[in-house]
């Protein structure tokens, strides 16, 4: 069995928007893969339990998951203000495990006007540089799981 990282932001955003996708990935893996199963970081550690006793213990444990991990599945929303999201892709990075980013919303509203996204101002160009693929639009996270699956599943 393969296995997929969940990265993405934690700190900044409420539990229910770092656990919610991360809970229907690991779901979708579980009922609908052969090859895969998802490990979500909050099963392990979040910030609204103190489950650990120091900031290297999650690190470490952090580091070892993403370098067993075949895979590594960033989602990009708020990805610039989580700074161990940030750690986990550029370990991917320096490993050479497939990164594949993605962005729910195609586009920004702004005041009520809607406009078209721009990924280079949700996300540092290194973020972007360091992915193998990103998928965006309704359909991101589906697009995302499937090329998981098609590209990187199989003995």
């Amino acid at each position: 069995m393969k296995h997929v990282w969940l990265c993405g932001a934690s700190e900044k955003v409420s539990f229910e928007e770092s656990n919610g996708w991360r809970e229907e990935c690991v779901e979708r893996f579980e009922n609908n893969s052969k090859y895969f199963r998802a490990w979500n970081p909050n099963d392990y550690y979040n910030y609204d339990e103190r489950l650990h006793k120091s900031d290297t213990e999650i690190i470490r444990f952090c580091y070892n998951k993403v370098e067993q991990a075949d895979v590594i599945l960033v989602n990009l929303q708020s990805i610039r203000s989580s700074v161990g999201s940030l750690m986990e892709i550029a370990w991917a990075y320096l490993l050479r495990k497939p990164i594949i980013g993605f962005l729910e919303d195609d586009h920004i509203d702004i005041g009520g006007e809607i406009l078209p996204l721009d990924l280079n101002k949700e996300c540092h160009p290194w973020v972007i540089e360091c992915c193998d693929r990103i998928e965006t639009g309704n359909s991101a996270i589906e697009d995302a799981l499937y090329y998981i699956e098609t590209y990187y599943g199989g003995e």
